[in-house]
């Protein structure tokens, strides 16, 4: 006998004991039951057909089964099964929008037929009387309104927008955050619409399949770029695939320049909700989209954010200060002449920029000691003057980065060794701090002496407090 038959009969014999231990009366028709197989089935669509009374849902092969139904969502890796499975009973795909290719491979395989997803009705009435008209209109529709599922393709044939929002709102459902990513595609254009479309199809081809062996699927925005989605992929898995994804991008090229293929994304380690996901990983595109390497992942953004965060408070900080210096805007001062310097000194463009955010804040450690800063009759201006240094560049470590804390912890060091907070001397002296301490000096004997006097001042203080080379470059600006 059948596991089938034996089903049915003791769901029929229960049933009919139980309508006679009830007091007699009409008994209930019999439920026919049928073991269902799930591979890979999304939540939602379990939940769907465990609604029916007539499937019982199980896992394992083993268990033995009426009919097996394969979701579109299966990865490739897993298709070897399917044959096996369709010499045991009927095989049905369940296809999700954007998945049409996936069941159409599935099918050769050796299913039987086709569902789509939310349809999962159609299911239960095969495997009552296996007729299988009503399964093209599973293809096409879907229980809720009947909407057309080729309406939710692309013409480059992969799923579109309608179909993107569909697959977040289903991981939604499930409660599961997965690796979202936007891709941007610049310079189609250049070869002209035909070239540009016949482009955008080819790169979607390969693009598709990178994305689907990591289990993941790829939608066509069309105006928008691409968009993927990957149920479950850890970040370094994600960057690997943005790379591959770009050097495929590279492979293009319109007019002889390669396409600008930008990759921006987002999981669940910087997100709690779907929309934070898709806003964070939008934000990463557009950031790649300027980045040279064309990859951004919201962790990185999140750093960035912070990092700017960081940058924002410890420069309030240096104006806090400023706004207790009877000269003012002592900071903004000293951050044009340290540039300027640095500039003529012949520095690279990224050192002067660390020479100038050092300058901006080289003062910040008297943020520490309030009005005794500028109070030298207060107990605690002494330690103020010695210590302000060393506390700043620990203010600034963290957000700006050791080089610039090196400038602002060293710009009270003496060129001849008698300064601190270290006792350096020479060029032991870090050179951004040799810069400060001239671009320094230079403000505070403008704003006590007036600006005749500063060759002068600098002078006096060259090779003793203040490098002599520094000395006469910045000389030589005046």
């Amino acid at each position: 006998m059948s596991d089938t038959a034996t089903i049915e009969e003791t769901a029929t014999d229960q049933t009919t004991d139980g309508a006679a231990e009830a007091g007699g009366g009409e008994s209930a028709a019999p439920v026919t039951h049928r073991r269902v197989l799930g591979v890979g089935l999304p939540v939602p669509a379990r939940r769907r057909l465990l609604e029916f009374d007539e499937v019982e849902l199980v896992d394992d092969a083993a268990e033995g089964f009426d009919a097996a139904v394969v979701s579109s969502r299966l990865p490739p890796a897993r298709w070897s099964m399917v044959p096996d499975l369709a010499e045991v009973a009927p095989v049905i795909v369940l296809v999700h929008p954007g998945g049409e290719q996936t069941a159409v491979a599935l099918l050769e395989a050796g299913a039987k037929t086709t569902v789509a997803e939310g349809n999962e009705g159609a299911i239960v009435r095969f495997l009552d009387d296996g007729v299988s008209e009503d399964l093209v209109e599973g293809w096409l529709s879907t229980q809720d309104g009947g909407e057309d599922l080729r309406s939710m393709t692309a013409p480059s044939g992969l799923g579109n927008a309608r179909a993107f929002e569909r697959a977040l709102a289903e991981v939604s459902e499930e409660g599961l955050l997965p690796r979202l990513g936007f891709i941007s595609l610049g310079g189609l254009e250049r070869g002209g619409i035909a070239a540009g479309t016949s482009i955008r199809r080819r790169l979607g081809y390969l693009v598709r399949s990178l994305v689907e062996s990591r289990g993941g699927e790829l939608f066509d925005l069309e105006d928008d770029g691409f968009a993927f989605l990957v149920r479950r992929l850890d970040l370094e898995s994600a960057r690997r695939m943005a790379a591959e994804i770009v050097a495929a991008g590279s492979l293009f090229r319109p007019d002889g320049v390669p396409l600008a293929v930008a990759v921006g994304m987002a999981g669940p380690e910087t997100a709690s909700d779907t929309d934070t996901l898709r806003a964070l990983a939008l934000r990463a595109r557009d950031r790649a989209a300027s980045s040279s390497t064309q990859i951004a992942d919201a962790d990185e953004l999140a750093h960035s954010s912070a990092t700017e965060l960081e940058l924002a408070v410890v420069v309030a900080g240096a104006d806090a200060v400023d706004a207790r210096d009877p000269s003012g805007e002592h900071h903004r001062r000293v951050t044009d002449l340290a540039v300027r310097i640095a500039e003529a000194l012949g520095l690279e463009p990224e050192q002067v920029a660390k020479v100038g955010l050092a300058a901006r804040l080289h003062d910040l450690g008297k943020l520490a000691f309030g009005d005794a800063a500028f109070d030298e009759s207060h107990e605690e201006h002494e330690r103020c003057v010695a210590e302000h240094a060393e506390i700043g560049a620990g203010m600034v470590r963290h957000a700006a980065g050791d080089e610039v804390a090196a400038a602002i912890r060293g710009h009270h060091e003496h060129y001849d060794g008698s300064g601190g907070p270290d006792g350096l001397e020479g060029d032991g002296i870090p050179l951004g701090a040799r810069i400060l301490a001239v671009a320094d000096r230079w403000d505070r004997i403008a704003s006590t002496d007036g600006a005749a006097a500063v060759v002068d001042g600098l002078a006096e203080e060259a090779g003793s407090v203040l490098d002599p080379m520094v000395v006469e470059v910045a000389s030589g600006l005046l």
